[in-house]
């Protein structure tokens, strides 16, 4: 029996100790590091948004791959992408990660909240945005 599977989800990790640690020129290696992400290795980087403190990242990926080993692999990849491209810079990425998996009807729903996460930010918390995705996804906690 042959199954095709594709997952969608929006990740979203934040800094160590949830420090803004990702100020212009972070962002400008972290933006170059995503954006060379589109087709790795059983996973795509569909779309992300880079705050001062946090990354979301939505991904699409086959069944076979573990969503923790290939945010493990982002996190890592993206960590020492920075420390290679700068002259000394290097920070870390917090070691937990939030996942929210959702179907191809929902991903134009989903690239526009991302593309509102500057404007958003003016006005909410990390943790409200999380509870935020939370009650989209109709996460019951």
């Amino acid at each position: 029996m042959n199954a095709f599977h594709t997952l969608f989800v929006h990740v979203v990790f934040q800094t160590q100790q949830h420090q803004p640690l990702i100020q212009q020129e972070y962002k400008v290696l972290l933006n170059e590091f995503f954006s060379e992400q589109i087709s790795a290795d059983g996973y795509s980087v569909l779309t992300f948004c880079l705050m001062r403190d946090h990354v979301h990242v939505v991904l699409e990926y086959h069944i076979h791959l573990s969503l923790e080993e290939i945010v493990d692999q982002l996190k890592t990849a993206s960590r020492n992408w920075v420390a290679h491209k700068s002259a000394g810079l290097s920070f870390e990425w917090s070691t937990d990660f939030y996942a929210i998996s959702f179907g191809h009807a929902d991903l134009d729903s989903v690239f526009k909240i991302l593309r509102k996460q500057q404007d958003y930010h003016l006005k909410a918390s990390f943790a409200d945005e999380l509870n935020d995705l939370l009650d989209y996804a109709e996460f019951p906690f």
